[in-house]
């Protein structure tokens, strides 16, 4: 049993936060964006209760049976189905005398066949909870909620009227948060069949393969995304068929762009709004053209204008509603070689290979398309297809000193590439490009290599309105090698007193391991494939244990 209490306050945008397009707006004193949130601190009470029977059964002397049934509960969420139940065997095919736990090895020549099945039950992750329903009671002040905000505001300072927040705040938790009503726990399926054959008194090989498959693992959506009318297979058609009134409203103000246009219509080209030549006027009327293909986001910001109205609410922009709609699938095979020595020698090494996908990168991940969730199926970012380790522990004669090194060795890992905007009108900047061609998976480049022009080339922006094409984590990334190292040895000071002293030394050569997190390395980066991250530099820990 486990009694949570969780107290958390986000300090984001809590001393307000402005926003500008560019250093000339800065300059001027001109921002974009005004945000600023009120009364954010929250408290989650969780009550985790755990039950579990648990029997083994040895039905004839080499063979072992294990079963059990565990329950979790957990009072933050109205999940009470898990149910978790356990089977696991151990077999001897050649009679042999496996022990009880799972069938140790005892003797050698002996064989054991392990095959196991069990379902795993995450628990809640609080802190994700904590970002929906995150204080009821918190207010925004968003200038893209109400662009009057703008008008009251002035940068540096922060909102500290009392009636503007009354006027502007909004409950937070009412547009941008919510938790699904049947948010469900996440768990994992698990299965393995394995064979471990002890060779001789000193050497023991084995071979298993795993699969495991990750379920109702919590994913966001938008549920305020603009819904595309039947009979159009994009938004860039939609967009396409019709002009959408720009004449201002009650407020003075042009809804879909800035400009004094009375109507905007959209084309395949690629000219922005900020193109005087755009308008034009016909019968009296002035015509502003925005192209679907234009690179810049100000053609994005009055698509999604234009097509506001399309909105189950149409007073709010994204809606994130956490859900148990994920999914994961883990394939591996891992073959190993044990050998123990005298007490002074002994050393294991591991081969794995195997396959990882999965629907998104994080317990918040969204989806590209809300409407087609199938594209984000792909090899995971934790993908590594091989992975060798070698580790071991050798005592050095006359001095009595513990030498054990642990080698690791890995393939690439995949990593994504993005456009940076929100091309797909979403709200969600998560878009992939177009592939424009037959195209390899793209390799990533060292800083300072040549910079991969063709890979570049071969990509381009969806059309305004439309989702990329390109697969989800499809880059190449970097491989990845360490090497660390544990020196240690012990002294008897006295007869009950014992002394160890250690030495742990990780990434013992200074090696640059580089990846990419979970970022998107976007088509117009400026270091375009190149890795934002490295992994830990060399690093030394001095320990030091005493015994009595």
């Amino acid at each position: 049993m486990h009694l949570v209490r969780s107290s958390f306050e986000d300090l984001f945008a809590t001393g307000g936060q402005y926003t500008f397009e560019n250093s000339e707006d800065f300059l001027a004193n001109k921002p974009s964006r005004f945000v600023q949130r009120f009364e954010t601190r929250s408290s989650l009470v969780n009550n985790v209760i755990g039950t579990y029977i648990q029997d083994e059964w040895k039905i004839v002397s080499n063979l072992t049976l294990s079963t059990g049934l565990r329950w979790d509960n957990e009072s933050i969420l109205n999940d009470r189905k898990n149910f978790s139940p356990r089977l696991a065997i151990a077999w001897d095919p050649f009679g042999g005398k496996p022990h009880s736990n799972l069938g140790k090895l005892a003797e050698p020549g002996q064989t054991v066949v392990r095959a196991g099945f069990g379902l795993f039950f995450n628990r809640a992750l609080l802190r994700t909870l904590d970002d929906f329903v995150l204080g009821k009671s918190t207010l925004i002040v968003d200038s893209n909620l109400n662009s009057q905000v703008l008008d009251k505001v002035e940068f540096p300072q922060p909102v500290l009227d009392r009636t503007t927040i009354e006027k502007f705040g909004l409950a937070e938790t009412r547009f941008l948060r919510r938790v699904s009503t049947d948010l469900e726990i996440p768990y994992s399926i698990q299965t393995g069949l394995g064979f471990e054959r002890q060779i001789n008194k000193h050497l023991v090989a084995g071979a298993d393969y795993i699969f495991t498959r990750g379920a109702h693992l919590w994913r966001e959506s938008n549920i305020n995304a603009p819904v595309l009318p039947d009979g159009f297979h994009s938004f860039t058609d939609y967009l396409l068929s019709r002009d959408f009134d720009n004449r201002p409203t009650s407020g003075g103000q042009h809804p879909i762009s800035g400009s004094n246009a009375d109507v905007v219509r959209f084309d395949n080209g690629s000219n922005i709004s900020s193109t005087q030549g755009a308008i034009r006027v016909e019968n009296g009327v002035r015509i502003l053209t925005l192209g679907l293909n234009a690179p810049r986001s100000s053609n994005i910001t009055a698509a999604l204008n234009a097509i506001r109205f399309l909105r189950p609410d149409p007073t709010l922009t994204q809606v994130e509603l956490l859900e148990s709609t994920g999914n994961s699938f883990y394939d591996a095979g891992i073959f190993s070689i044990k050998y123990t020595g005298s007490s002074r020698m002994n050393f294991r090494a591991v081969y794995t290979i195997s396959k990882f996908i999965d629907e998104g990168t994080t317990n918040t991940a969204s989806p590209q398309d809300l409407f087609d969730r199938r594209a984000e199926r792909a090899l995971s970012l934790q993908d590594q297809r091989h992975r060798f380790t070698i580790s071991g522990v050798v005592r050095v004669p006359f001095i009595e000193v513990d030498v054990a090194p642990i080698v690791s060795l890995g393939s690439s890992k995949p990593f994504n590439i993005g456009s940076g905007f929100d091309r797909n009108l979403n709200d969600i900047e998560n878009d992939r490009p177009n592939s424009n061609g037959q195209l390899d998976r793209p390799e990533w480049r060292r800083p300072g290599a040549s910079s991969r022009s063709e890979v570049k080339s071969a990509l381009s922006f969806a059309p305004i309105g439309s989702s990329g094409n390109f697969p989800r984590n499809y880059g190449l990334g970097p491989g990845t090698r360490t090497i660390d190292l544990r020196i240690a040895r012990g002294f008897a000071l006295r007869e009950r007193i014992k002394l160890r002293t250690t030495v742990d030394v990780f990434n013992v050569f200074n090696n640059t391991v580089f990846n990419f997190g979970s970022e998107f390395v976007d088509r117009d980066d400026a270091d375009f494939l190149e890795p934002r991250r490295t992994q830990r530099p060399r690093t030394i820990e001095l320990g030091l244990k005493i015994s009595f």
